[in-house]
Formats: C-alpha cells, structure tokens, sequence
C-alpha cells in the first residue's frame, strides 16, 4: 500500500501555509491530481507526488526572493558599457531612422521602456540577441554597435 499525504502535509513539505498549498492546488497546473474520489471532504495524494511537485517547485524558483528565476546566465551578456547606448542613440536622431523612439524600440525589442533605457546608459549588459536585433532595425553590424569609437 501507498503511502497516503495531505494538504497538511504538503504545506510542510513546502514550508508554507495550509491556505497556499489550496491555492497550488487551484492555480498550479503542475499541482498533483488528488487519489481519493473527489466525493471525500479531504483530498489525498501519494508521497511520490509529493516529492515529485516540491523538486517541480523547487527548480522553477530558483531566483532571489521576490524576483523571477535567472533564465540565462549573465555571463552571456555583452557588456558595452555606454559604447552601445551611445551608438544607437545616435542612430535614432538621424533623419531617416526606422526608429527615432525609446518606447518603440522597446516594443521592437519586447522589453519594458525602463529595462532599455538603462541597456542605453550602460547600467545594464545586452543579450547577444538584443544587439542583434537592433543591428537589424538599423540595418548596421553588430560590431558598429559594440565597437569603441575612434579618437580624432
């Protein structure tokens, strides 16, 4: 026979309250289905899906509190300081840019108007990606971007 868990158990395998796990159960769709006939007041598990859902739990949260996991490593990330920022600045007041606004390149790019201003003042690094793309809006290279600019 299967050893049998409940909410209770759950909330302090998980280290949380009754009440949270009942809102797993609702909105977490990797919450385990309950063995019991949904007839019985209390629901019941298995222990393995108890473990199963904490690891689940577990792995997804893998950022600091209050902030979402790190999906990347930020060593992927090129770092221009304000050599980047400055260049596409630039591009954006010419006359004939695709782009001549913050808030419809961050829309180009899908980052929040916030997160590129501070990729454009060098406080925060470029994914590979995001050099790529805006390389392409303004039909430049990549390296024209990161490039140092040249003393005169």
């Amino acid at each position: 026979m299967t050893d049998l868990v409940s909410y209770a158990d759950f909330a302090k395998a998980l280290n949380v309250s009754i009440e949270s796990v009942r809102v797993y159960a609702v909105r977490d769709a990797d919450f385990p289905r309950r063995v019991n006939p949904d007839t019985e007041r209390s629901p019941l598990f298995r222990a393995e899906q108890l473990e199963e859902y904490r690891r689940q739990k577990r792995d997804r949260s893998r950022g600091r509190a209050g902030h979402p996991p790190r999906v990347q490593d930020a060593s992927e990330r090129v770092s221009t300081g304000r050599t980047a920022g400055d260049r596409i600045r630039e591009l954006m007041t010419a006359p004939d840019a695709p782009v001549s606004d913050v808030r419809a390149l961050a829309g180009l790019l899908h980052l929040e108007v916030p997160a590129l201003r501070y990729r454009l003042r060098g406080q925060t690094r470029w994914k590979p990606a995001e050099l790529k793309a805006v390389a392409r809006v303004f039909r430049v290279s990549v390296e024209s971007l990161t490039a140092e600019p040249a003393l005169v």
